[in-house]
């Protein structure tokens, strides 16, 4: 019999028969799967009784371990072929060992990723090593699930995971000498998904897009690594990290965009939906740069005042609830403004919002639209609120 039968054991454990997933199994007997992860782990060895009752049951007391694990294999069985047909019969007994049998048709990600670990170092084909590379990243959906009732489980999540990094440590250096830029910058993206704080694939990352002319890239990768530092592990980046930004800024400072370059890389940029949200400053600036502007071609830039509850000094509701509730009016008005229109929140009580090309009536028209929305999102909160609207003239700018 032929089975079509996935196994996944990373990142979750799931079995799929004919493309149907069945993930309940951990939650009906987390020990037989377990006992299952144990002898995949070690596919081709017969496993001692003996060794399973150790890993499985160490720090437990049972009058007869034997039996239970007699009984939770005849369950597990039992499980298996309700799943499939047959398929219990991957668990294999003989003379007080058990053992993993891949039947025809089956398949399992850890193993595949087992032999592609096994396969790499000895191959020597470069168009069937970027195969295993590519195969590994495809199949390396997070780190080794294994659940807690496997004794030294962490051992084998932590080989698979060091084995994982060093084979994309390889296939980014392959990528890089023969120039496959872009293909760098997805392998590491992939790879950070698997291992956000790993410094390295920041730094490949980096040098692959400042060798594509993407410094800006580049530089958001810098700071994001240095926020990640200081927020989860409170440390700085390492040196070579500060020593390759400081790389970057020299070469920014010496780079010559051509202007077909800056139109493919803005063309390739997707701009943000709906309204832009910024701090108080950046919002300032942007107003002084957009009445001259406006002036100029005869629109006119309205300006709105959103305030919720009363005033700063009598705010009439914890400080917590009115920090939600500024947050919900941001993103209320982050959706339902247009590209262009600018928000900051100005005060722990007031927002402002900036509207080009708007008059009186429209303007008022889309601030008593937020309040609806908000009152919509909001049923159980009575806080006033209040809006005001008003045109900005250009006299904001003069400077006599």
């Amino acid at each position: 019999m032929t089975y079509n039968i996935l196994i996944r054991m990373m990142g979750e454990f799931v079995i799929l028969s004919d493309g149907q997933e069945y993930n309940s199994l951990v939650g009906k007997t987390r020990k037989g799967v377990a006992f299952m992860e144990y002898l995949i782990l070690n596919y081709g060895k017969q496993v001692p009784k003996q060794r399973l009752l150790s890993i499985l049951w160490s720090g437990y007391k049972h009058a007869n371990p034997e039996n239970s694990l007699k009984v939770m294999v005849s369950r597990l069985r039992k499980m298996l072929n309700e799943i499939s047909e047959g398929l219990g019969e991957c668990i294999r007994t003989e003379r007080g060992t058990y053992s993993w049998v891949n039947l025809p048709g089956m398949r399992v990600d850890a193993l595949e990723i087992m032999e592609i670990f096994e396969r790499l170092p000895e191959e020597t084909s470069e168009t069937r090593k970027v195969a295993l590379y590519s195969r590994l990243v495809d199949l390396y959906r997070g780190d080794l699930y294994l659940t807690g009732d496997f004794v030294s489980g962490n051992e084998y999540s932590a080989a698979f995971h060091n084995e994982y990094l060093n084979a994309i440590y390889d296939y980014v250096e392959m990528l890089m000498r023969e120039g496959k830029y872009d293909a760098v910058i997805n392998v590491c993206s992939a790879a950070q998904k698997i291992d956000e704080f790993d410094e390295r694939l920041y730094m490949e990352m980096m040098r692959a897009q400042v060798y594509t002319n993407r410094i800006t890239e580049a530089m958001e990768q810098y700071r994001k690594v240095t926020d990640m530092h200081e927020t989860y592990l409170d440390a700085d980046p390492s040196e070579e990290m500060h020593e390759f930004y400081a790389k970057i800024m020299r070469q920014n400072k010496a780079l010559r965009f051509s202007l077909d370059g800056l139109k493919r890389e803005l063309k390739e940029g997707v701009p943000p939906r709906g309204a832009y949200i910024c701090e108080y400053p950046e919002f300032r600036q942007i107003c002084y740069l957009m009445i001259p502007t406006l002036d100029r071609i005869s629109c006119s830039l309205y300006m709105g005042l959103i305030m919720l509850g009363e005033q700063e000094d009598h705010p009439g509701v914890e400080e917590k609830v009115l920090n939600k509730l500024i947050g919900d009016l941001i993103s209320i008005l982050r959706e339902n403004l247009r590209q262009g229109d600018v928000v900051s929140r100005i005060s722990p009580t007031i927002v402002a919002v900036m509207l080009p090309s708007v008059n009186h009536t429209t303007g008022n028209m889309v601030l008593e639209r937020i309040k609806q929305l908000f009152l919509i999102h909001n049923p159980e909160i009575n806080i006033p609120f209040r809006y005001r609207l008003g045109e900005m003239v250009h006299s904001l700018t003069d400077n006599s």
